[in-house]
Formats: structure tokens, sequence, C-alpha cells
């Protein structure tokens, strides 16, 4: 390939980056004498030569012997044959070479070793110091990559990316401006931990991380740096790997934290009796703390009152607040801190899954959500939807439960007014719900698939659902900048950090 490599300095960090295991460069002078150095950065700023120290499962050749390029070249055909691809580049003198191979395990790395063996090229395996591709020679003596067309393939060949990366929006943040340190994490080791566990959950690797935190233009790394400086780059993974256990551990006991949710959420469905319209907010305003809470993986989070109404689909503040004293009243929910200045109240669901059901209740009748949970009509009433409405679904419910009763009936199993009753059933008969006559009530069985399947189509339930989303996700992009004006942050796009 061309000299473009080694004509730009930020190609040549990230690079370098890919291939050490630490930030500290091997200075070499131009007698060939070296000493431990400054860093990457300092090193690429100011054109000399160096060395980096590369991870242990990076298999490198610096091939100083002529007479064995033919074997070198055969070397690399074999292992490009067994799907490796290694970044080999003309070091300078003339019939020098270096080879630099990422292995995706020790039994793969030997495996390289046995096969140089063959070749006559053991002797040239290094495992100390190593010129990255594209950095300066130490005479500088023209160098040049060989194997690869542009730095994309290089990288990507090394193990590294230079693409944007996969990961929430909450966790680049705290990546790259330490976001929460101070507020929510005390120090730069919580925050580390916090960042890991993201890191886990999202499938990002150890080394990966490790790459990615050292960067200094990462403010998040910080506790990372302080610790390969005073410690060393062996003991920071090896702490960082310990950081990833505990994430291991978090994650198993947040599997419990679901199943207790789920159980929860069951017997909030399928359970127990509300009553009346209040009583169909509590549920429902309670599914909206059980969301928040899944997605904090814990039983204990925080969650503004707006957010909450949102979720439950509830116009006023004032409703939810006074649902959430109930809830708190009916030993569902306790309430941890009180919201302050720009952090939302702290809440914690009170949940133990083998008893559940006979502390919060129960009822003789399955009067929420118990029928045609397959159909829209349903799951949207429930989740915020119109649809049937709230009071349509546990009326449907008991008579498909039931059979065929009176309005009196309908409105004592449900804990609904008669006037809300009577109501509900006019609106359900003039859709085909329902049947009525010498005024008992019942469903409409011949017809009810159908007219559900109608229902949503003319409506537009299914289709209020996809609005639902986006404007949802509208709100809450909308939110999301008011905190990050209200820091004085600008929203942009996050790389992988050690390519910036």
């Amino acid at each position: 390939m061309s000299n473009k490599v080694a004509e730009d300095p930020e190609i040549i960090k990230k690079i370098s980056r890919a291939i050490s295991i630490t930030d500290t460069v091997l200075e070499i002078n131009e007698d060939n004498t070296a000493k431990i150095g400054c860093s990457i950065d300092r090193a690429v700023e100011r054109n000399i030569s160096f060395a980096v120290k590369p991870k242990p499962l990076m298999f490198i050749l610096d091939l100083d012997e002529i007479d064995l390029i033919g074997n070198f070249n055969l070397f690399c055909e074999e292992i490009k044959g067994m799907g490796c691809d290694p970044v080999v580049s003309e070091s300078g003198t003339p019939g020098h070479m270096h080879l630099i191979c990422k292995t995706d395990s020790n039994s793969q790395y030997e495996l390289l070793s046995d096969i140089s063996k063959r070749f006559n090229l053991d002797k040239s395996i290094r495992r100390n110091f190593i010129r990255p591709p594209g950095s300066p020679h130490r005479k500088k003596l023209p160098i040049r990559i060989v194997s690869h067309n542009n730095a994309l393939q290089i990288l990507e060949a090394l193990g590294s990316y230079s693409g944007e990366i996969d990961i929430p929006y909450t966790l680049s943040r705290k990546i790259k401006y330490a976001d929460g340190l101070g507020v929510r994490y005390k120090s730069g080791s919580e925050l580390t931990q916090a960042i890991v566990n993201q890191s886990y959950n999202n499938g990002i690797g150890v080394l990966q991380l490790y790459d990615i935190l050292r960067n200094p233009i990462n403010k998040g790394g910080e506790a990372l740096r302080s610790r390969i400086k005073s410690k060393g780059s062996k003991s920071a993974i090896r702490w960082l790997e310990l950081s990833y256990n505990k994430a291991a551990q978090y994650k198993s006991s947040s599997e419990d934290i679901i199943y207790k949710l789920k159980v929860l959420e069951s017997v909030l469905i399928n359970d127990l009796k509300w009553t009346g319209k209040s009583g169909l907010t509590d549920r429902d305003l309670m599914l909206a703390h059980i969301l928040v809470a899944r997605k904090s993986m814990s039983l204990k989070y925080k969650a503004s009152l707006r957010m909450l109404a949102s979720i439950a689909n509830i116009g006023s503040l004032i409703t939810v607040r006074k649902s959430n004293e109930r809830l708190q009243e009916m030993g569902f929910l306790k309430k941890l801190k009180k919201s302050k200045g720009n952090l939302s109240n702290s809440w914690e669901i009170v949940c133990n899954e083998s008893n559940t059901i006979n502390t919060m209740g129960g009822c003789d009748y399955n009067v929420s959500f118990a029928r045609h949970l397959h159909s829209e009509a349903f799951a949207w009433a429930l989740g915020g939807v119109r649809g049937l409405g709230k009071a349509g679904v546990p009326v449907m419910d008991v008579l498909a439960l039931e059979g065929q009763l009176r309005a009196s009936e309908v409105a004592s199993r449900t804990g609904l007014s008669r006037q809300t009753v009577y109501r509900v059933l006019r609106r359900l008969l003039d859709v085909g719900f329902l049947l009525s006559k010498d005024r008992i009530w019942e469903i409409n069985w011949d017809k009810i698939s159908l007219q559900l399947k109608n229902y949503c189509a003319e409506t537009g339930i299914t289709t209020a659902k996809e609005n639902l989303i986006r404007i949802r996700r509208e709100e809450s992009r909308i939110n999301r900048n008011k905190v990050l004006s209200y820091h004085g942050c600008k929203k942009i796009k996050i790389e992988y950090a050690q390519h910036e």
C-alpha cells in the first residue's frame, strides 16, 4: 500500500493501541539503544522511532535474515489458508520484514509457533517489543505495509474497529464524559464498575474495554489509567477482569429480580381485583413501575412522575401522585428518596415471590386481562391506547368467565359503578361484541374473534401502537436533550474511543 498510514499520526496511534498492552512505549535511538519513554500519543507527536509491548495473543515475527524471505512468504500463505489475517510490513532495511497476527487463544498462538518452526522462523518470534506498522524507522528508512490496502483493513486484522460503537447512549456518555461521577457515582471505581456492568451486558470484552478506557480522550477511564500508571498494565487488566466477574454476579442476581418482577406482574394482571377506575389506574401505574425496574435490573430505581405518567398514559401528574400514595399504602411500593434538583424520586418495589399472592390479596374472579390476551384490542387497552377502554377489559373478562349476567352483577364482580358498567355495555353492544336480551348480557361468541380483528383494523389500534412507540421515543429524546442542555452538553455521535 502507499505511505498514507505513516503520514497520518492518528492512524499510527490507533494501530499502536491495537497492538500494545500498555500506553508506554520504548523509545529507539538512532544507534539502536532504547529506553522506556513517553506515551504512544507523545511518541507519535514527536515523530520518533518507538516500539510497543504487544498483547499476549499477538503473534509476532521480526525477520532479519534475507535468506529466509521465501520461507517467510510460504508461512504467510499457509496461515492465511487457516483463516488468519497477518499484517505484514517492510520494516525499513531491505529484506527485513515484520509480521503481526492476532490470535484468539493460546492454542492458536502455539499452533502458529509450531508452523513457524517448520519454516525455520521460530528464532524470529518476538514477545517483548515490536515497532508498530507504519511507525518511523530509527534511521528514517522507508517503511511500507504490504499485506493490506487501507488502514481500516489493518485495524480489523489487529482486532480493532473504526466504526461507530453500537452501545447504549448512556454507556457512551459514561465512557466519554464520566457522566454521573460525583453525583450518582462517588468515585472513579464506582463509575468504572457501572461501565463494566453495561459493557458486559452488551458483549464488550475485557481487552476491548481496556483499550477504550486507557485512551486519554475518554474521561470515564481515569481510574483505569491511574492504576496503569501506579501498578502497571497487568494489574489494571486483572482489576478490570475482577470487575467483569462482579458484573457476571450482578447479572445473575438481576435474573432473580426479573423473575420476581414477572411474578408480581402476573399477580397484578391475573390475580388481583382492582376496584373502580382508580383501581385500574393503580394497576397501570404499578405496571409502569415494573417496566422501569426491569429496565434498571433492580428493585430500587429512580423514576420521575412525568416518566411514570408517560408510560402509563395518564394525563395528570396529580393523578399519578395520588396513585403512588395508594400503592404505597397497599404495600406495593416504598419511596426511598424524594426528588431533589435534577434527580428523580427513588423507589423500591416490594416483591417476595414466595408469598406475593397470599400477602397482596386475590379474588375468586379473574377480572383483569384474563381472556383474549392475543387480541390487540385488549392488549392495548391495558397498555395505554384507548382500545376497549380501561373499563371495557374487566367487563369483557367477567362475561367471558361467567357467561350471562345482569348489569348489577357485572358491577359487583368488577367493582365498577353501575353508571360506568351501563355505558361500557352499551358501547360494546354497539360494536357487536355483546348480546343483550331481557337485561341479560353475554358475549357474542359466534363472531367475537372476527369482530375483535375488525375492531382493531377499523379503530386503528395497530397504528396507534406504532404511533405511541414513536411518540414516546421522541419524548425521550426531547427530555434527554433538556437534561444535556441543563449540564451545558451537546448530543454527539460516539465512536470507539481508541480510534478518536
